[in-house]
Formats: structure tokens, C-alpha cells, sequence
């Protein structure tokens, strides 16, 4: 026991054995404030943080204080700051002394003890530095901010050294790696080992981006060349693999038809949904051995757009999605339409040409499948043939019962007008999904050809 600590326990005992036998608030606060300070250095701080528990203690003997709660929660406000000073000098230690032992090392320039795991993780002298992924170094969080700008060059030279000796295994294995290994991530970086090795790139033909590998103080030209070429080598096999059909047809542009291969060609431009209004005319000048090749080839050709039906599986849609935000340069992708729905609700700001490039074509503040909107068309002309063909009938009918005071009728060879019984194709589109219907002049559609 220190003789500080005795002495606290005799005045102590004095307040409580004489007088009102409670402890004096001004005794409490000239003690408590003392401690109030976090400065020092390990030793002084695991001091104060004693004395502070001491203190915790005395304000839970309600008996001996008058404001039990309020010293409760002022000495464990001073310990809990107490504690994390600590916690930080402590770090600071271990810090200071992996950074001097790698500064000796690296000074001596002789050889160091070495290893980068096969998760990752770079460790140099028994030190854990941190982990690379891809071909970048991470160094160890428990380096913070306040790390002095030498420690820091001392362990990334270090983890530099360490990297650098295994680099050719880590290169090599990056080259002969399967494609399963290498992934896109969400801003259709090229991933592997962990982290981004390359980046994709407008080239002006949205089908084949220009491939990059990203910057890394571990690769040298050549090096970055090879990280470039597998990346390429592979981003070329996947697009080809996820996009078969629209590839397929690309690769037959020159034994196409004129007619079909401009189609084609459009198709692929528009990653293979393309809105028919524009393209009408083209539509209408097509034969018949252009529409044969086009059949051939899987383009459905329908009321309101020609598609490739492959190309509105989940796995295409998200390759197209990345390959529109690639070839516009943005950041991110726009949100996509839930896997298996064929619908959704439009975002606010929604971009309306991004999701009829991904084949959702959209309709007010949704947006529906391509081949849903041409089942749900074709639904709609067989209940508008049915509507007319009833409210033909029931002209005959009328036509047929003799009335006393008859009113001219219309000739058989005039088409009855169309009543507001009947209905448009797209008002039972647009009614499916909550819009209304677009204004008569808009109702004329034309049919696939």
C-alpha cells in the first residue's frame, strides 16, 4: 500500500467518524479534480486509473456521500477517458517499437525474415505490416493517423521489400490463374487475391472496353503489362461467355444480308435490345431472306422492340449494366430491376435509356420486360379484336330488329366506330401497371412485320 493511498484512508476515517459522518463535497472535488488529467506517460496513466477506482468505490457508499449518482458518473466519465489514453500510449508503444526495429533492419541492409501468407498477410521480422490484395499493400489498421510520416515509409519499405521478393510467385500465379478465380466487383473492376488488379476503360465499341491494370508500387512496365494482358485476355472470355448470343451474331456481321445487318449491327450497339419506333422504316424495307436471318440468328422481332431473349436473363442484364456504365464513363451502376422481376419501380432521376438498354422498357414510373411488354401487347390486340368483333355483332344484331321509328344506320361496308366499351392495347398495358392510358393518337401501334 503507498503512503498516498494511507493517507486518503486516515482522512477517511476521520470525516466519517466525526462530525455528520458523511464525507464533505469540497474534500470530494479538491481529490477528484487531481485526477482529471491525461497526460503523462503508461505508468502515470495505470496510477490515476487506480486512484479513480478507488474513488468509484467510495461514491457506491451511499452512506458516506450525499450525491451518490453524481460521483458515480463523474469518476467513471474519468476512468473510461483515463482508459483510452492508455489504450492509445500502448499502441503508440508497440508502433514505435515495430518501426524502429524495421528502421535498424533496413539501415543494416542485411537479410530479413520474410513471408507473405497465402490469405495475404505481409509479416517482416515476426511484425504482422498488413496484406496485400491484388497487387496493392494494405498496411495494418492499428497504424493510425497520428503515425509519424518515417514510421510509416520504415514499414511500407519494409512490406516493399517483402512483396518484392515474392512478386514473380505472385505474378505468376495471377497469369496461370483459372478464370474462376477472377471476378468483377461492383464497379466491374477486375478482382483477384483479394483486391482490384485492373480497371475497364471506354474504347468506343461498348462490347470490347479497354482493359487497364491499376497502379501499384510493386509492378514495374512489363510486370504491368502481364497484369493487363490476363486481365484483358479474361474480361474478353467473359463477355463473350455471358453474352453468347449477341457475340454469336456480331461474329456472322459480314455473311448477314444488308437488311439483317444492320439490324445486327444496331443490336449490338444497343447490347442487344433495341426500341423498334426509331427503326421502322429500316423494318419495313426488309425481305424475306433478311427476316430469315434474323430468326436464325434468335432476334425476336416484336411490336415495340427487337431483342435477343438470352440477353434478359439476370447474369446479362449485370454485364450489360456495367458495360453502359463503362462505356459512359459513371461511377456506379443505377439500381437493377430484382432477379426473376419483370417489372419495377423506376428510381426518382431515373436514366430511362439505361433500363431500356438492359431490356426494361419503361412505361410512366415503371419500368417491364421486354418480352413482357410484347406478351402483355399481344394479350391486349386479342381482347381488342374480341372487343371489336362483339361490337360488330351486336351492330348487326340492331340492324337486324325491325323499329318503329327507324334511324338511318350505318352501311355494312362501314366500319362501326369504336364505342368507349372497347379497348387499346396499351390502355390494358398501361392499366396493369397503374398508368393511364396514352391519348387516342397514341393508341395506333404498329404490328411486327
Amino acid at each position: 500500500m503507498t503512503e498516498e493511498h494511507t493517507a486518503l484512508l486516515v482522512q477517511l476515517f476521520q470525516h466519517l467518524t466525526q462530525g455528520g459522518e458523511r464525507l464533505p463535497e469540497d474534500w470530494i472535488d479538491s481529490h477528484v479534480k487531481r485526477l482529471e488529467r491525461f497526460d503523462g506517460d503508461i505508468d502515470t496513466l495505470m496510477t490515476r486509473i487506480a486512484h479513480v477506482r478507488t474513488w468509484t468505490y467510495i461514491s457506491h457508499r451511499a452512506d458516506w456521500i450525499q450525491r451518490a449518482a453524481h460521483w458515480q458518473e463523474r469518476a467513471r466519465a474519468i476512468e473510461d477517458r483515463l482508459s483510452d489514453v492508455l489504450h492509445q500510449r500502448l499502441t503508440q508503444r508497440f508502433v514505435d517499437r515495430r518501426a524502429a526495429l524495421l528502421v535498424r533492419r533496413l539501415r543494416d541492409e542485411g537479410e530479413m525474415t520474410t513471408s507473405v501468407a497465402e490469405a495475404g498477410e505481409v509479416i517482416v521480422e515476426g511484425e504482422h505490416l498488413g496484406r496485400i490484395e491484388g497487387f496493392r499493400f494494405v498496411p495494418d489498421t492499428t497504424e493510425g493517423p497520428d503515425q509519424k510520416v518515417a514510421d510509416q515509409k520504415a514499414v511500407l519499405s519494409a512490406a516493399l521489400r517483402a512483396l518484392r521478393e515474392n512478386l514473380p510467385t505472385r505474378l505468376q500465379a495471377f497469369t496461370n490463374s483459372p478464370d474462376g478465380e477472377l471476378v468483377f466487383d461492383s464497379q466491374l473492376r477486375v478482382c483477384w487475391g483479394g483486391g482490384p488488379v485492373a480497371r475497364l476503360l471506354p474504347s468506343g465499341d461498348v462490347l470490347a472496353p479497354k482493359v487497364e491494370a491499376l497502379p501499384s508500387d510493386l509492378l514495374d512496365g512489363p510486370a504491368r503489362e502481364d497484369v493487363r494482358k490476363r486481365a484483358a485476355a479474361w474480361v474478353e472470355t467473359r463477355i463473350r461467355l455471358g453474352l453468347s448470343e449477341l457475340m454469336d451474331a456480331r461474329a456472322t456481321l459480314e455473311q448477314l444480308p444488308p437488311g439483317a445487318r444492320g439490324i445486327v449491327f444496331q443490336l449490338c450497339e444497343q447490347l442487344g435490345v433495341l426500341p423498334r419506333p426509331p427503326i421502322e422504316q429500316q423494318m419495313g424495307e426488309l425481305g424475306e431472306e433478311d427476316r430469315k436471318a434474323l430468326a436464325k440468328l434468335g432476334v425476336r422481332v416484336g411490336v415495340y422492340s427487337l431483342y435477343f431473349p438470352s440477353m434478359l436473363k439476370p447474369v446479362p442484364i449485370r454485364l450489360r449494366a456495367g458495360l453502359w456504365m463503362v462505356a459512359r464513363s459513371r461511377d456506379s451502376i443505377p439500381p437493377l430491376p430484382i432477379e426473376g422481376r419483370t417489372s419495377m419501380d423506376l428510381p426518382p432521376g431515373a436514366e430511362r435509356d439505361f433500363y431500356g438498354a438492359i431490356g426494361y422498357l419503361p412505361l410512366g414510373n415503371h419500368a417491364i420486360r421486354a418480352d413482357m411488354v410484347e406478351r402483355l401487347a399481344a394479350m391486349a390486340r386479342q381482347a381488342v379484336r374480341e372487343s371489336r368483333e362483339t361490337a360488330r355483332r351486336a351492330q348487326q344484331d340492331r340492324e337486324r330488329k325491325p323499329e318503329a321509328k327507324a334511324a338511318p344506320v350505318p352501311s355494312a361496308a362501314t366500319p362501326a366506330p369504336a364505342t368507349t366499351d372497347e379497348i387499346s392495347e396499351w390502355a390494358i398495358v398501361a392499366a396493369a401497371f397503374g398508368e393511364s392510358a396514352p391519348p387516342p393518337s397514341a393508341k395506333a401501334s404498329p404490328r411486327p412485320r
